[in-house]
């Protein structure tokens, strides 16, 4: 999953599969065919290229993985997903792992 701020919004080309801009969110959700390591790999490729924040989602261990310009944290089922990206939104991990 990923999130575009509204600035990037004319750079998405809708008949391209693949878009040429980098995502200023983006999200991992660990699937069963994920490792750790390989998820990890991915979310500094996306720092790297340019994107503010990276959460890697861990729905069995029920904990969030954050890394961002300004922190790298992990935050379990109590911790609040929120960013500075998407003023106003936040949402309690718990509540999310629950419902998957």
């Amino acid at each position: 999953m990923s999130f575009v701020a509204a600035s990037k919004v004319p750079l998405l080309d809708r008949n391209r599969r693949v878009q040429r801009l980098v995502p200023d969110l983006a999200i991992e959700i660990e699937s069963p065919n994920d490792t750790f390591v390989s998820l990890n790999k991915k979310a500094q490729r996306y720092r790297r290229c340019g994107t503010k924040e990276v959460w890697l989602l861990s729905i069995e261990g029920r904990q969030a993985y954050l890394y961002s310009e300004r922190q790298n944290v992990i935050l379990d089922e109590n911790g609040e997903f929120r960013s500075d990206l998407i003023p106003g939104f936040s949402l309690l991990l718990g509540a999310l792992f629950d419902r998957v």
